[in-house]
């Protein structure tokens, strides 16, 4: 699945371009699942790869679902990923940035 960006036509959406194929799957979570892997390491416990969206998101809800679920699939664990109530805008996100940072701080502090 691509990253849908607002076009200029009310109800559409357009594919994330940068100018290369090689730049788009570099872009492209979904297609650095391996990555993703060696990051958070086999039980979950080295890297922290966390997200959330927004239940009334239109633009990005579906496609956070669907990379969670190619997450499961590649039996990567220890990821994160919520929904909350609200859509895709500062209201969501300044409710609950505080607590993703300092989660993410929390696992960045631990010894290794």
């Amino acid at each position: 699945m691509e990253r849908l960006l607002p076009s200029d036509r009310p109800g559409r959406e357009k594919a994330l371009d940068l100018g290369s194929k090689a730049s788009n799957d570099w872009a492209s979570a979904h297609k650095l699942l391996g990555r993703i892997r060696a990051f958070v390491g086999p039980s979950g416990g080295h890297g922290y790869f966390a997200f959330y969206v927004g239940t009334n998101d239109s633009l990005f809800r579906s496609e956070n679902e669907q990379l969670y679920r190619e997450i499961r699939a590649a039996g990567i664990s220890g990821v994160v990923f919520r929904l909350y109530p609200g859509g895709h805008g500062w209201s969501l996100w300044s409710t609950h940035a505080e607590t993703w940072l300092v989660n993410g701080l929390a696992v960045a502090a631990k010894p290794r």
